[in-house]
């Protein structure tokens, strides 16, 4: 056991240092955009948990309005509630435990999807990078609520002539969705232009002169080892044809051509 074990560590550590190495040459590179999505999730937690603990809760199901307290007179208010649906408050059902549990496994799959994408993209401006890093910093703040509470602490509302059509209870995470939807959607449609040769990882200015430097030599190389063969075959081929001509008296061509010379050379001397 101890030495599967061990072999197991031996196999999984240069992946492992692979990843890391990887991963700490990506926060290098892309430190900005990682800050803000960083910065983007704490905030969003941190304002949750003060609504939680300073705001009444407002509960449709229970009958309890709870209490609104005005941030912006006649445009935004403070009101907590909690969502058991999608952003928004939408699709809400408190009583199906199964529809949480799908809401937290789209939500996820669609978070790491974006995480994906925010790697593969990483080359892009910074338009796309901020994009990217409000949406998975929303998705992230919602699917902890979920994860840990089994709903999403709710507590921002437009109040006034806004709150009249749009009366819906949302958070910093849905603002963060929303402004990063947004701006993924005019960086694909204003910014963003399909790379034909596209690198992958992130590699020195001079990696693609040396690597073709070192393909040319290669050639050049397996060139000479092909040709070798088939230059001692042509030679041998020729030292047989001269012997067999020698065998029924056929003068060699070179070697008259040769003669022919020297005798021009004794004639003009």
């Amino acid at each position: 056991m101890n030495e599967q074990l061990i072999n197991f560590y031996n196999k999984a550590k240069p992946y492992v240092i692979g990843f890391f190495k990887k991963a700490w040459a990506y926060i290098k590179f892309a430190w900005i955009p990682l800050t803000i999505l960083a910065g983007v999730l704490a905030f969003d937690l941190i304002t949750k948990g003060v609504a939680a603990r300073q705001l009444t809760l407002s509960c449709t199901n229970c009958g309890s309005r709870g209490q609104s307290v005005d941030f912006i007179p006649n445009f935004l208010q403070f009101r907590y509630t909690h969502n058991y649906g999608i952003a928004f408050g939408l699709f809400a059902n408190p009583y199906s435990g199964g529809a949480r549990a799908l809401l937290v496994i789209i939500t996820s799959v669609m978070a790491i999807g974006f995480i994906i994408a925010m790697y593969r993209f990483r080359r892009e401006n910074m338009w796309s990078k901020m994009a990217f890093a409000f949406i998975i910093a929303g998705a992230l703040g919602n699917i902890f609520d979920r994860m840990f509470l089994g709903y999403v602490r709710d507590f921002l509302q437009f109040s006034g002539w806004i709150g009249g059509w749009f009366s819906f209870i949302f958070n910093i995470a849905d603002v963060a969705l929303i402004v990063g939807v947004i701006m993924l959607g005019v960086w694909m449609i204003f910014m963003y232009r399909p790379q034909k040769n596209f690198v992958g990882p992130v590699m020195p200015k001079d990696w693609n002169e040396e690597k073709e430097s070192k393909m040319k030599d290669d050639n050049t190389n397996i060139g000479t080892v092909i040709d070798r063969p088939n230059k001692e075959k042509l030679s041998n081929a020729e030292d047989d044809k001269n012997v067999g001509d020698a065998a029924l008296g056929v003068p060699n061509v070179n070697t008259h051509i040769d003669k022919t010379a020297e005798g021009e050379d004794e004639t003009n001397s």
